[in-house]
């Protein structure tokens, strides 16, 4: 670019050769901000600022690096963020050292006074003050070092004839110049000066503006009111004058638009603009723009309005405005007086985008489980398994029992803990059965829980059986979730009152407890009620979202009622939040009603057409050797014969063999998923095709594998997900073979 460039690499050394030089006219640095040493890149943008009175642009990595509000009171010229741009790089440079000039002697014709007693103004692009001369000192009442680089309207601060703020109006609409015009300067110490002024430009070599110009001196005073102004008096308080019907279709645009001129004072804003900053046009016209937004907003994106006007290239970018807690997007157009500024309020699109990541990333957290569910459950099941048999191996030692129980518990929290992840996994549904929402939901999870000693406890259940199709352990997993949840929200007290009713489909009050009823179902409530600190209304359309808390500890996760909400309406149901702050909150839960006790399923193809064996046989499909030795451990100790398999085809084979035998088995136990290699799906299919009145029991780590959850669709009698306790496999299987010793 035809420059003389010294490079250093600390800033020790770039500091010696500053003090070599006799003359710092001229000279301009790039700064690395990430300058590693004593002095770093910050501390030695300060020196070059406060010591040597340079111009520098800092160079960054990335534009977070120039957020510190140090960046900005060390007042660099500019930055730039790396890969630099040659154009935008070529015209800084040339922009800042022009506006420099005034400094040397024997500088630009331009900058010379008309006459000795005119005073002189300085600006640079930006609008802020870097000359003025001795007079224009007197007259303004401020110092040049007291100025310098500050916006030249704070200095130069012009008054209407009624003594309100009146805007600077360098340019006439064709971009001339403007002739000189009376005025009135209120001074530093606030007396106020009749002037004429008459401004002009800096143009760099490319002819782009580089600064302003401001001459200025003592006139006489203003004209009375009933004579006429001078004909090229200056504008008072307005803007630039749009033709009419342009400013029209402005003002209507339902969004925020602003002009600005070269020195960032505001030359219009539209109607929406007011209600944006909260202030009329005459309150804002003639101020600086970055005075208007919080000062983050300019310590951020400041680089992205600077270049827009280097560059002369519009530019876009989105906006957090902590104020106002909304998002914008902001359009930056170039133009002939300024800046033109376009705002748009995309808080919407940006809470969508973010509802649509967190449930991406809940969908990535259920992959995740799912992913590794089976082979966890399967070593919950021995866990579990060999816990059991062990408890029950010393039956007479009570701290032993202790321990096993204390390890039992364990791993039934962890398996909950896999069920929760669970949920959002994508397929299948709940394993349902017909269960007592008080007796086997509500009294056997509260027969696990400790109660706070700090509560009072309150159940209204009903006297009569209240039967839901559920999944027993999902719906205990709802309940737990919400007395946890109120228990939370009583730290200092109060009552947690439990209820249970039925909303038949005629009752009159239905439409009260929820628009949401279908008016021909009967619908089962329980309701959680606590005395605590209540959620605002600002939140309460919130608190079902994922990963939404308002509790701070480190173990809130904002997953509790998303998971309650989940499951609720995989049931078929939803939940309904009523709460008042400082006084009460309410969870319902909502789940169709079951009118009467449901009945065992029968195996899919009715009554077998034969006796059992004696023993009854039993056949065992799994892959993980603890798991069958503990599957054939259980059932031999009730006296069964246990033939064991690994893989599909081998059950198939065996299943096939027996048969030829005229040994059948009475009962075949299947693992769902067989890793490379045939499952307990096909396996069943294949043996249904030989013997379709087979009895088979279904059981996986996958337990919502769509198999699992409709599991008489594809040929099983019941089904058991893992983990699960030796005496469940065992009734299970007693269960089944009792009801087909009884159809025989």
């Amino acid at each position: 670019m035809g420059y003389t460039a010294r490079g250093f690499h600390s800033g020790n050394r770039a500091l010696e050769w500053l003090e070599e030089q006799g003359d710092h006219h001229g000279i301009l640095g790039l700064v690395d901000l990430r300058l590693p040493g004593d002095p770093g890149g910050l501390q030695l943008g300060h020196q070059l600022s406060a010591v040597y009175r340079l111009p520098y642009f800092y160079l960054a990595q990335k534009a977070e690096d120039l957020q510190d509000p140090k960046v900005v009171l060390s007042q660099p010229a500019g930055y730039f963020t790396f890969p630099l741009d040659d154009a935008e790089l070529h015209a800084s440079i040339a922009l800042t050292l022009e506006s420099q000039k005034e400094r040397q002697p024997g500088g630009e014709a331009l900058l010379a006074p008309a006459s000795t007693d005119e005073a002189i103004l300085v600006t640079d692009l930006h609008g802020r003050i870097t000359y003025m001369n001795t007079l224009a000192e007197d007259l303004t009442g401020w110092s040049l070092n007291e100025a310098r680089q500050r916006p030249y309207h704070q200095i130069f601060e012009l008054l209407d004839v009624n003594g309100a703020p009146a805007h600077h109006q360098p340019f006439n609409e064709d971009r001339v110049a403007s002739k000189s015009y009376p005025a009135i300067l209120k001074r530093r110490t606030g007396e106020r000066v009749t002037i004429l002024e008459r401004t002009t430009s800096l143009m760099d070599g490319n002819g782009s503006l580089a600064g302003l110009h401001l001459v200025f001196h003592r006139g006489s005073p203003f004209q009375a009111d009933d004579q006429a102004a001078p004909a090229e008096a200056a504008p008072t308080g307005n803007a630039p004058k749009f033709g009419q019907p342009l400013k029209a279709i402005v003002s209507a645009i339902t969004d925020p638009l602003f002009a600005m001129d070269p020195s960032w004072c505001l030359t219009y804003v539209n109607r929406s603009a007011e209600q944006h900053l909260g202030r009329p046009s005459k309150a804002l016209l003639g101020k600086n723009f970055w005075d208007t937004f919080p000062d983050s907003i300019h310590t951020k994106y400041y680089h992205e309005y600077h270049k827009a006007v280097t560059n002369q290239e519009p530019r876009e970018f989105e906006f957090y405005h902590e104020i106002q807690g909304r998002w914008f997007e902001a359009s930056v157009y170039p133009f002939a007086e300024g800046l033109l500024v376009f705002l748009r309020d995309v808080t919407q699109r940006h809470q969508a985008q973010e509802k649509a990541r967190k449930l991406e990333k809940l969908e990535g957290l259920g992959l995740l489980a799912r992913g590794f569910a089976h082979d966890f459950n399967n070593l919950l099941t021995i866990l579990l398994g060999n816990v059991s048999l062990a408890r029950y191996a010393q039956p007479g030692e009570t701290d032993y029992q202790q321990s096993l129980d204390a390890a039992k518990l364990a791993t039934n929290q962890a398996q909950s803990l896999v069920q929760q992840l669970l949920t959002f996994a994508k397929g299948g549904a709940p394993i349902t059965e017909t269960v007592d929402l008080n007796k086997d939901v509500i009294k056997e999870l509260l027969n696990r829980r400790r109660r706070q000693p700090h509560l009072q406890y309150v159940f209204n259940l009903t006297e009569e059986s209240v039967l839901v199709e559920a999944d027993p352990g999902q719906l205990q997993r709802v309940v737990g979730n919400l007395i946890e949840n109120a228990e939370e929200a009583m730290l200092s007290g109060g009552t947690l009152t439990l209820t249970t009713s039925i909303v038949h489909a005629n009752a009159r009050n239905r439409q009260e407890l929820s628009d949401k009823l279908d008016p021909h179902t009967d619908y089962t409530i329980l309701e959680v009620h606590d005395t605590g600190e209540g959620i605002p209304d600002v939140h309460l359309d919130k608190v079902l979202e994922p990963y939404f808390s308002t509790r701070s500890d480190a173990n809130a996760t904002g997953l509790g009622l998303t998971v309650c909400d989940s499951i609720a309406r995989s049931h078929g149901g939803f939940l309904a939040i009523d709460s008042k702050l400082g006084s009460h909150t309410a969870v319902r839960l909502f789940l169709p009603t079951q009118r009467q006790r449901w009945q065992s399923k029968e195996p899919s193809t009715g009554a077998p057409k034969r006796q059992l064996n004696q023993p009854p046989r039993i056949l065992i499909l799994e892959d993980e050797r603890p798991i069958r030795l503990l599957i054939s451990l259980s059932l031999k100790k009730d006296g069964y014969h246990v033939v064991e398999t690994e893989e599909g085809s081998q059950t198939v084979e065996t299943y096939r063999a027996a048969m030829a035998e005229g040994k059948h088995f009475d009962l075949v136990i299947m693992d769902l998923s067989i890793p490379n290699g045939m499952g307990g799906a096909e396996a069943i299919q294949q043996i249904r095709y030989a013997d379709p009145d087979v009895v088979a029991v279904v059981s996986s780590g996958y337990s919502d594998d769509p198999v699992m959850a409709n599991y008489t669709e594809y040929g099983f009698a019941a089904v058991l997900p893992k983990p699960y306790e030796p005496s469940a496999l065992r009734e299970l299987a007693s269960s089944l073979l009792s009801q087909s010793s009884k159809n025989s």
